[in-house]
């Protein structure tokens, strides 16, 4: 629990720091619509911060919500494209682990982009107890930004919250981010 709580911070700093910008620039209209929907991702947050799986369904609401506010902090420089197996929305899957990949994806990969940017998410059923999640950006790269950050504190809260995942033998969950993209494969329920 404690770790769910600690992945966000810097996603609730950018929309912040958004708002205030469309404040200061006297664009109140456009400021209080990114508020509401600000209001609404973190209300979906904070219901989610207490389960412990969120169904496909659920997640995708809550992805396509962060995807659309972090459009409007990017102003369009973002798209993205999520496909789902039909059969898989139904399905449950660990809460509070998608959105920080999708987030790094956008700040390690769009955000610096010249030009407008695309973050394709697909799930994909292997077995009938097994998917994968791919979370696909066509950024700079991964690696190319994160020399240049003085930490990853978001990474290693990953790390942890996928490794107490594993030791509770509810889930076995697999990151990878080599070589082409970062995936995560979820076997359980």
């Amino acid at each position: 629990k404690a770790l769910r709580s600690q992945m966000n911070p810097h996603f609730v700093f950018n929309s912040l720091a958004a708002i205030q910008y469309y404040i200061n620039e006297n664009d109140f209209e456009t400021s209080e619509y990114y508020l509401v929907k600000f209001s609404k991702l973190i209300r979906q947050f904070f219901d989610i911060s207490v389960m412990s799986k969120i169904s496909i369904e659920d997640e995708l609401r809550l992805l396509k919500n962060y995807l659309d506010l972090e459009k409007l902090r990017f102003k369009d420089k973002l798209s993205y494209v999520i496909n789902v197996d039909a059969s898989l929305e139904k399905r449950e899957i660990p809460t509070m682990l998608l959105q920080p990949i999708v987030e790094n994806a956008i700040n390690h990969g769009i955000f610096n982009k010249l030009d407008k940017g695309i973050v394709t998410i697909n799930f994909k059923a292997i077995t009938s107890s097994e998917i994968t999640v791919e979370i696909i950006d066509d950024g700079v790269g991964f690696k190319k930004t994160y020399k240049k950050s003085k930490s990853n504190k978001s990474s290693q809260v990953l790390k942890d919250r996928i490794h107490f995942l594993n030791v509770s033998k509810d889930w076995e969950v697999q990151y990878f981010d080599e070589p082409a993209f970062p995936s995560a494969n979820y076997v359980g329920n």
